[in-house]
């Protein structure tokens, strides 16, 4: 059974966070634990990325914030339940940067986000 929309949106790092990170797109370091293309994640991470790449190419720019990358989601992929954090069982955290980009990420193995071990995944602005 899908679960409702807030219910989701409630225990999600991106919606709790609300605050954009000052990450650039190449500038930004990525965790101690990797990429999102990393071994231990499932390939939701991947799918996440791809649905973010896809949406910059057709609207020039990603989703503002957590909540328009759900609905996003849930546009393109209605019969899929949005995939959550295989570490902690939240969201995966997004957030928009400042330069039009995006930065989403899995707490990694020590459940804790924005610690060194979160895996990383850092879109650069799309392109014009």
């Amino acid at each position: 059974m899908r679960r409702g929309r807030g219910d989701r949106l409630q225990r999600s790092r991106g919606h709790l966070l609300g605050v954009p990170l000052d990450v650039g797109g190449e500038r930004a370091a990525v965790g101690a634990g990797g990429g999102l293309e990393d071994p231990r994640l499932p390939n939701e991470g991947e799918r996440l990325g791809e649905l973010l790449a896809g949406a910059g190419r057709t609207t020039g720019e990603y989703p503002a914030d957590f909540d328009a990358l759900v609905e996003l989601w849930e546009t393109e992929l209605p019969e899929e339940e949005m995939p959550r954090d295989p570490f902690d069982g939240a969201g995966y955290g997004y957030t928009r940067t400042g330069d039009g980009g995006y930065r989403l990420w899995s707490s990694g193995p020590d459940r804790a986000s924005e610690t060194e071990d979160d895996l990383v995944r850092v879109g650069t602005p799309p392109r014009s």
